[in-house]
């Protein structure tokens, strides 16, 4: 991979003079391109992982090591691997690019290297990031040259203050905030369930720390966790110190990092002293007390010392901390479960509410199970809507970017858009604003003037299977007299992406440049068609087929004689259909309930077919009232500044008018005047508007 590739060169706007000042430009990284810097923030995250789980712990648990022993230890040496990383991270950030913001410029990216350092270390990143990388002078330089245990506490104490490092957490989030797509229902879910581990771990490791202070006189001692020494042999006494932490325990596992101390010894008798279990069996215990603390679940085993005030008083704080943690966990879930997703909320508050209704009104179990599975692939329709809403958040360059990522490929599909040479980028993007998403059941017919492009399903159309990205009615564009205006049958569901033949052409008369290509092709669309139609006149005439069709599909005034000529057949068969008089009636129960069964299945077909023509009728009325509305507001938005420009020209007028009755003393008149010049004026503009403007208007 190259440097270029990677996001890592970032020029200035002047070539630079020199190689060094060349190189001072070089190495600048752009957050935004950087592939580099996200595989490294990924690396920052781990080393933030193990700053909040082991470095709580280790102060808590594991006893301070001697010079000697610190650089053979697997912990410090971990920790020292955890600072190179910080210190290169905060390295990095002399060399990343930021984004100032100025009231005069504008946005834009800073890539010089004296800003971005200046702009760091005047920002409060650079202190955090520099003291949390002092911080681990505490473990290197540790209680060397102090005496006296309140030193070495008040040390083993600020080696906690490495847990600022936790702060860059946020700006690593907040770039990947950017960078990937995040389901926040879920995210809230997984910060729960984080905010409880840590949690209960720090809870743990607080209460572990407070006992390491003085076990003797705190609940290790007290549970059988730590036991204490004394001997008046300080030789055995200083033999058991030793042995602590170089030799197998009773279990057979090598004890090292148990604390252990010999106490004092003056003269021959040695107090103080007192050897604790393994750290993990001292932490299980104290993870145990913690989780019963912030689940509130209660404990009578674990208990303060009496009189150890510190003790309690670290009790109590862990306690009423552990209560507002829980308190935030159950209400944020509680919150998730009831704005989960407000699309299900809605989709299930329908779902219910057609149940409801199909079993208060004794609906036939073939119709509702159509009903439900109905609603289920309208949800897609719904998520439109949805993009719909967003989409008129946005502004308007945004918008127009969206529009081209989604719906650039279903436009291509109709053929006299695809080349995508002649076909002006601007004209797709109109086009993808005036589509509409719709779902069409089985057995349900799609009515013609309308271009459509399958998204989903299968439909017969003009004696063919249409499927994913086929088109049909792209004819809509032609004379009436010209189109076939054939109706499709959904065979199963389908979802489709249309637009009205009138806002089609509409958005291409806008574009002059694709206009003239345009009308070339249409033109020869109209002869090639208009040939088809008188050809198919003649065959049909003199009783041929053609192109092995029964029914002409160009000739719409001959296939309508067809038509009737075939219903006044058909009702005269009917009509002269002999009836065998005195038909003996089934004797059979199951013969009259098979002859039922069939007459109403007769009468449910029936139903269904005068269902889909008319829902077809309905359909084109509700299509075309969508695409009204639309086309309105599309006018009453361009019309806006006409209309004010009106009202002041109208205005001005008024004022004009209102000073020559002043000076001709025609008060009475005045209001008179005024009423007729606006209607005057307004007659004028509403002659110049368009129809559906001037309703706008007049409305």
């Amino acid at each position: 991979m190259s440097i270029q590739a990677s996001g890592l060169v970032l020029l200035p706007k002047a070539k630079p003079k020199s190689w060094s000042q060349t190189l001072r430009y070089v190495w600048v990284i752009d957050p935004r391109k950087a592939t580099c810097s996200q595989y490294w923030d990924l690396v920052t995250s781990v080393a933030l992982i193990y700053t909040a789980a082991v470095t709580p712990f280790e102060v808590a648990f594991l006893a301070q090591l001697s010079p000697s022993e610190r650089w053979s230890d697997t912990v410090f040496l971990l920790n020292r691997c955890v600072d190179i990383i910080f210190i290169m991270d905060m390295l990095m950030q002399f060399r990343t690019a930021f984004l100032r913001i100025d009231l005069i410029k504008g946005a834009s990216w800073i890539t010089d290297p004296g800003a971005i350092a200046f702009h760091y270390v005047r920002s409060s990143w650079f202190y955090i990031d520099l003291f949390s990388i002092l911080t681990s002078l505490f473990d290197i330089v540790g209680g060397e040259g102090l005496d006296g245990l309140i030193a070495l506490r008040i040390i083993r104490v600020l080696r906690l203050a490495k847990l600022v490092r936790l702060a860059r957490g946020s700006r690593i989030f907040r770039k990947w905030e950017m960078s990937w797509s995040i389901n926040y229902a879920l995210l809230a879910l997984v910060k729960i369930v984080l905010a409880q581990i840590v949690g209960v771990h720090w809870f743990a490791c607080i209460w572990g720390l407070e006992a390491s202070f003085d076990p003797l006189h705190s609940w290790p001692r007290q549970n059988g966790y730590c036991v204490a020494w004394e001997d008046n042999n300080r030789s055995a006494v200083e033999a058991a110190v030793d042995a602590c932490s170089s030799t197998p325990d009773t279990q057979g596992v090598i004890a090292s990092g148990r604390v252990c101390d010999k106490g004092e010894c003056i003269g021959g008798l040695c107090e103080g002293g007192y050897e604790c279990v393994a750290p993990f069996t001292m932490y299980s215990n104290c993870l145990y007390f913690s989780a019963m603390t912030i689940t509130s679940v209660g404990y009578g085993d674990i208990l303060a010392e009496p009189f150890n005030v510190t003790e309690q008083l670290v009790a109590c704080f862990i306690m009423l901390t552990s209560g507002a943690l829980w308190g935030y966990l159950i209400g944020t879930f509680c919150n998730l479960a009831a704005e989960a997703s407000p699309q299900e909320k809605i989709f299930k508050g329908e779902l219910t509410s057609l149940n409801s209704f199909m079993s208060k009104n004794h609906i036939r179990p073939e119709l509702q199970f159509r009903l439900r599975e109905y609603l289920f692939e309208k949800r897609s329709v719904n998520d439109s809507e949805v993009r719909k809403r967003l989409l008129s958040r946005l502004s308007p360059s945004m918008k127009l970017e969206v529009v081209w990522a989604i719906h650039a490929r279903w436009v291509h599909m109709v053929w006299y858009l695809s080349d995508m040479n002649a076909v002006p980028g601007r004209l797709i993007i109109d086009l993808g604003m005036c589509l509409n998403a719709l779902i069409f059941p089985p057995r349900e017919l799609c009515p013609p003037e309308f271009l459509y492009i399958i998204q989903s399903g299968k439909a017969f159309w003009g004696g063919k299977m249409k499927g994913l990205s086929d088109v049909w009615g792209d004819d809509v564009v032609l004379p009436r007299h010209l189109q076939l205006q054939l109706p499709a049958l959904c065979v199963t569901y389908l979802s489709v992406l249309t637009i009205e033949s009138t806002a089609l052409l509409h958005e291409i008369d806008k574009h002059p440049e694709f206009k003239a290509h345009f009308r070339v092709s249409k033109i020869k669309w109209m002869i090639r068609r208009a040939f088809l139609r008188e050809a198919e006149t003649r065959a049909f005439a003199q009783g041929n087929q053609f192109r092995g069709r029964f029914r002409p599909v160009y000739a719409k005034e001959l296939a309508d004689m067809i038509d009737a000529q075939a219903r006044r057949q058909m009702e005269a068969l009917e009509a002269n259909t002999p009836v065998s008089p005195g038909s003996p009636e089934p004797k059979t129960k199951s013969a009259r309930r098979r002859k039922q069964l069939h007459a109403e299945e007769k009468r449910i077909k029936e139903v269904e077919a005068a269902s889909a023509t008319r829902g077809m009728e309905l359909r084109v009325e509700e299509m075309k009232e969508a695409a009204f509305t639309r086309g309105a507001t599309d006018i009453a938005a361009l019309s806006a500044a006409r209309f004010d420009a009106l009202e002041s020209k109208l205005q001005r007028i008024e004022s004009l008018a209102n000073e020559y009755l002043e000076l001709c003393g025609m008060h009475d008149s005045r209001a008179q005047f005024r009423a007729t010049i606006r209607i005057h004026v307004l007659l004028e503009a509403r002659a110049r508007e368009s129809s559906k403007a001037r309703q706008l208007v007049w409305i």
